[in-house]
């Protein structure tokens, strides 16, 4: 998100940034349900937070669990290197996080659920490339035994370098992302201007078939050109 952006080019942690995002979405939320309370309507409003709440506690706990899963894979090579099967390391591993998605895997162990099927329903619970990796990795170790902490161990190596070519795309494409919004949004700037300056301006763009073209000219030209733009930049990810 932008504001997400935003804390982090001014050098706060994504942890500590995101952290900062999630506590004023509470209180907007608690806002809103008691807004709905109190007049007639606001209801809908208390909703509507109440959703952006959840879509952004899902989102960041997605990313939260990408940075965390060498730490995760890590804690799983200890404890094999200790002497623990493998299934009792993931459980333990799994059981130091807070995520839905490692207490269910915890849950599926606990009850019995083969480990190849629980790292699986794990995996796609997500989403994630990165899960995806460790899940698939995880799950060759529970069926194929072999060196699995040495197998693990180059996994957790590649998951950090995939991490880190994460960041660094998205540091050098904050750039190109700022550019862009700003040719997206300078058009209606001086459209607006114009129209502020000079009466004679808004009349025509407003009143007359020859203002409306061009303002549906404008407007659809300036969105192929977010698209594209959005599309360019999507594709340095």
């Amino acid at each position: 998100s932008v504001l997400l952006s935003a804390l982090a080019l001014s050098g706060v942690r994504p942890a500590l940034a995101e952290g900062v995002v999630r506590r004023r979405l509470d209180s907007l939320v608690a806002d809103g349900v008691d807004s709905g309370r109190r007049r007639p309507g606001g209801a809908a409003s208390g909703n509507g937070f109440r959703f952006g709440n959840r879509w952004f506690r899902r989102f960041t706990d997605r990313k939260a669990g990408d940075r965390d899963l060498p730490d995760l894979v890590d804690q799983i090579i200890r404890s094999l290197r200790s002497g623990e099967s493998l299934p009792h390391a993931i459980r333990s591993a799994a059981a130091a996080r807070t995520a839905d998605d490692h207490r269910r895997l915890v849950a599926d162990l606990d009850a019995g659920v083969p480990v190849g099927e629980a790292i699986t329903n794990w995996g796609a619970a997500a989403g994630s490339p990165l899960r995806d990796l460790a899940a698939v990795a995880l799950g060759l170790a529970a069926t194929s035994g072999g060196s699995v902490a040495t197998v693990l161990g180059g996994v957790s190596e590649s998951l950090r370098e995939r991490i880190a070519l994460e960041r660094e795309v998205r540091a050098l494409s904050s750039q190109a992302r700022a550019s862009a919004m700003v040719m997206i949004v300078a058009p209606v700037g001086f459209a607006f201007l114009g129209a502020s300056a000079d009466s004679r301006v808004a009349t025509l763009l407003l009143t007359r078939p020859l203002g409306w073209a061009c303002c549906i000219a404008g407007v659809s030209l300036n969105a192929a050109g977010g698209w594209w733009m959005s599309r360019m930049i999507a594709g340095t990810k």
